[in-house]
């Protein structure tokens, strides 16, 4: 899983982040869920448009209700994160893999990149883990 994680990541680094085609939902399908990424991609332009694909193509209307729906992902406690953990942010579309003392996702100028938590509230968001 790491590798696929790296090769996904380099993929990604430094590009545009555009809907339906490379964002932050497809980045946590390709990861764990290639089936429903392959469903996905190409399919929406808008959040909306994402949210009318998502609900036809696995019954939900957000990537942090697949994740809560989803019986192979758990939420795990504040502090206990570790490296592939999901984090999705409460009442938004953002999410990042976790890959320890950083995060990769959808950065500031709208581009894939490395984030670090110390600049989000503990209050803001959930961490998930798929389970193997």
């Amino acid at each position: 899983m790491f590798e696929k994680a790296k090769e996904i990541i380099e993929e990604h680094k430094g590009k545009e982040h555009i809907r339906g085609e490379r964002d932050c939902n497809l980045l946590i399908l390709k990861l764990f869920d290639e089936e429903n990424y392959n469903k996905m991609k190409g399919r929406y332009t808008t959040i909306r448009g994402g949210v009318r694909v998502s609900k036809k193509v696995y019954g939900v209307r957000s990537m942090l209700e697949y994740l809560q729906k989803n019986e192979s992902f758990k939420e795990i406690p504040q502090g206990y994160q570790r490296p592939l953990d999901v984090i999705a942010f409460k009442g938004q579309h953002n999410l990042y893999i976790s890959l320890g003392n950083k995060w990769f996702g959808v950065i500031e100028g709208d581009v894939f990149g490395f984030v670090s938590p110390e600049f989000y509230s503990k209050e803001d968001y959930l961490v998930y883990r798929k389970e193997i």
